[in-house]
Formats: C-alpha cells, structure tokens, sequence
C-alpha cells in the first residue's frame, strides 16, 4: 500500500470517528460484548424517591483543565498503549518509534476515543493556528521586499512617503543634462575654420548647429555652415554666425560681455507670403515660438559651445526691438558694452520682454543674445525691427535644475501689429538633447550644409533683402543686424 493509500484510510477512519463521537458512541475495531444499553441520564434503582445512578458524564471544556473533582469517562485503551500520546502537555508520549504511518494510525485512534469536549477544544486550537499562518504568509507576500517608507514610482524610481502619512514628497530636482559638443565643435573646425561654436535651443529642431565668424566682414550673411556662398537660399541654407568683435577662445572666461549670434528668419516666405513670421519655418524664423507662452516656460535653458567648453544659458528676456522708439536698431549688439551702456541694454531688454522672468541679472553676468529679422509690422519696414532671445550665463551648470521658466506677462511689452504664427507643439523639455541634430557630427553638418548649397534650386518666394546678382556681398555691422 502506498503512503498515499494510508494517508487515505486514515482520513476516512478519522472521519468516521467524528461521526460516530457526534453521535455518542464510542467506535471500536470490535463491538464490546454483552453491551449494555445506552440511558442518556442514568438508571432508576427503586424506592419512594426517584434516584438515578449516573451511568456517565458529558464532558465539558473545563475537565481539560481539572486535576481532579470529575471522573471524566475512560476512553478504551488503544492498541498501542500511548494514550493521547503526541498531543496531552502533561504526558510523555510513550509511542514506539515506528514508521510515519503508524503515527498516524495512532493519532486517528486518538481521534476515535477523544471525548466530545475535548476534540472540539483541540479542533479550535489547530484552526486558530493555521488562521494565523495564513495571515502571517498573505502579509509577508504583500509587503514583498519594499523598504519601509517608500513607494515605487512608475518610472521605477524610489518616491519618499512619510510614513502615517499619504502625502508623496517629491525628489530633489536634478540639474539638466549637457550634452558635450566639443568632439563636433573640433569635427566641424577641420572643415571650416571660421566654426567657433554649437548652438542649441529645445524643441526647435532647426537650431541645433555650428556657430561660424568671420573676423574681418559680416559675410556669413550669405555663406552656409561650409563657408559656401548660398545667395539664392541663405535664409534656408545660411549659417548662424558671430558679431567680428566677439571673442570665443579660453571658455565662458574668454567669451565677450555679449556674445552675439545672427540666423536668418524666411519672413513668412516659405508658408505665408510674407504676409507674417511663420515659427514653422526655416532657420532663426523657429525663434518665434518664443512668442508662445507654453513654449516659452518649457524652455528655461540654452545651450551654447566653444571648442573649450559647453555652457548653459538661462532665458530672461525675449522682446521686438523697435528703432523708432530707440533711435538706433543696433543697441543691443555690442559686444563689449562699458557698464552705463550694459546697464541700458540689461533694463531695456527686460522692460520690453513679452514676460518678466524671475532671474535676475547684474552687469557682471555675460549674456548671449539671438537676433532674426521680423515682418512683424510689414514687409518694408522690416529694417527698423528685429526678434531677440536673450539669456545669462549660467556659471555653475550644476545649478541649472529649472524644469520651467518662472515669469509673469508683461503688459507693457512691445509688440507687432501683426502676430507670428505659431503651430501648436508637443510639450518640450528643458534639457538638452542629442537627438534631432543638424547631423551626427559637426563635420557632416558642415559637408551636408555645402552639398544642400550645390544641388539647392532657387526659392519661387525669396526675401526682397538681397538680389543674387549682387557683385559684393560683405555685410557691415548694419547689415548684420538686418537678419
């Protein structure tokens, strides 16, 4: 017979046992002879007064705990002669040392001549137990191996919660990543000499490219990132390029008090027919959503590079020049600004900004300015005004932990009679990227630049700024604050 078998037998003999105790009748291999019937109280012995002989007691819970004072009914003697052996504190178990399968036939006869207040007890006992153990099993698997006092966030990074509390305490910010651009930087330079550095603004994928200078003219006016002369599509192909003046080697400790950068806007050429700036468009038009409120406060930071070091700049003004109100469009593009004209470039760039940022600038912080033409208030005054970011170095890139920019509207901005137009966007980040770059490497941005000038047909709509058939195109200092 398997153990299983056993197991088996002993079930269906426990079982019957229960039955049989329910019932008041003690179970027994054998049936006892000459039985005597069963009386449930007692058995009359004569006489006037009616007096009954106990034939047996019921058995309570408490005659488990009676030393004496009861005679609780003998249970038959089992076959072994280990009375209530394994389970009765008070008594040794006197079982012999047999196979598993005897201790279990013994328990089952245990069972069988248990009386019925006994077995009950026992039977609480053993269920209260295993209630327990599962209690104590269905806790530990919920808890897992979870560290008190934190909860893991979807991303799969630990969120600190006071404990007896449900609020979430948010972790610490961390600073924006700066993406290294100095092995595109050195890449580009060994095309084009004049590259000087990388600029890049989040979420606008047109800007995200070298930086070039020519120290003696403006002609990067019409040159690509290459150095290749594009005339008939330079606001499409041409390269964001430096005032002459500034200064560019050492890192930010070299740079000038305002580094200058130009890029081309189409003037609404491409989509709208000049009819306004279009941020869709090519180029330095993308700084149109600027105007964008949304855009504006998901993109606190940019970023601009030097052969010696990548740099984080913070946003804090973004205004319309208006040179009918100054009396000089090119006010704002000094590179070396002593401090009474630094200060009146600083007030008047926040005072005309579209919003009051909440970063404070001094005249000893450097700044770096983007400047692009505006059809803002119409085609043919488009000379007098021009769109400009502006940001502060920020000298600790680690201190860079802005997710959004912090500003109020300014009422008192000035603006265009005619608003850019700006598609809606998907939120953008703050934090610099290495993806969606003009190429993998600053020297394919600048082969690719030169390949997009050879093969490039002319424009149907071009800007009214420049005619192609021009026999010199160096720009002046003028001329350069005309893009």
């Amino acid at each position: 017979m398997s153990f299983l078998d056993k197991l088996k037998d002993l079930k269906n003999d426990a079982e019957a046992g229960a039955k049989d105790i329910l019932h008041k009748k003690p179970r027994t291999d054998e049936e006892p002879e000459d039985e005597e019937e069963e009386k449930p109280f007692g058995t009359y012995v004569g006489g006037e007064t009616k007096v009954f002989e106990p034939a047996g007691e019921i058995p309570s819970p408490e005659d488990e705990f009676e030393d004496a004072g009861s005679s609780p009914e003998k249970a038959p003697e089992t076959p072994s002669g280990a009375e209530g052996a394994g389970w009765d504190d008070e008594e040794t178990s006197a079982a012999p040392h047999g196979g598993l399968s005897e201790k279990f036939g013994q328990i089952a006869e245990d069972f069988k001549t248990m009386p019925t207040g006994k077995l009950i007890l026992r039977l609480g006992i053993v269920a209260a137990a295993v209630v327990l153990l599962l209690v104590l099993l269905i806790t530990s698997c919920s808890s897992g191996s979870r560290t008190p006092g934190t909860e893991e966030s979807e991303s799969g990074g630990a969120v600190v919660v006071e404990e007896n509390s449900s609020e979430v305490i948010e972790e610490e910010p961390q600073p924006v990543e700066v993406v290294s651009r100095l092995e595109q930087i050195a890449a580009a330079f060994n095309i084009n000499d004049d590259v000087v550095g990388w600029l890049y603004v989040p979420g606008l994928s047109d800007v995200n490219s070298v930086v070039c200078q020519d120290v003696n003219s403006y002609s990067y006016n019409y040159r690509n990132a290459s150095g290749k002369y594009v005339y008939s599509t330079y606001w499409i192909d041409g390269a964001y390029y430096s005032s002459k003046y500034n200064t560019f080697t050492g890192g930010a400790a070299g740079l000038s008090k305002n580094t200058i950068i130009f890029g081309h806007s189409d003037l609404g050429s491409t989509n709208l027919e000049y009819a306004a700036d279009d941020a869709s468009g090519p180029r330095f038009s993308q700084l149109f959503y600027f105007t964008d409120e949304d855009f504006a406060k998901k993109t606190p930071y940019i970023f601009f590079s030097t052969a010696d070091e990548d740099m984080v700049w913070e946003v804090f003004a973004v205004f319309y020049n208006d040179k009918t109100i100054d009396g000089d469009a090119t006010w704002y593009i000094n590179p070396d600004p002593d401090d009474s004209d630094y200060d009146f470039l600083l007030t008047t760039a926040k005072s005309r900004s579209l919003y009051t940022y909440n970063v404070s600038v001094s005249k000893t912080d450097k700044i770096l300015t983007l400047s692009t033409c505006t059809v803002g208030w119409g085609l043919g005054s488009r000379e007098n005004y021009r769109f400009v970011v502006m940001a502060k170095l920020v000298s600790d890139p680690t201190t860079a932990m802005k997710t959004e920019a912090e500003f109020t509207v300014n009422p008192d901005a000035v603006l265009p009679p005619t608003s850019p137009v700006v598609p809606e966007t998907e939120a953008v980040s703050g934090a610099e990227s290495s993806s969606g770059t003009e190429s993998s490497s600053g020297a394919a941005a600048t082969s690719a630049a030169a390949s997009s000038a050879s093969t490039s047909s002319s424009s149907t709509s071009k800007p009214a700024t420049t005619s192609s058939s021009s026999t010199s195109k160096s720009a002046t200092t003028s001329s350069a604050a005309g893009n």
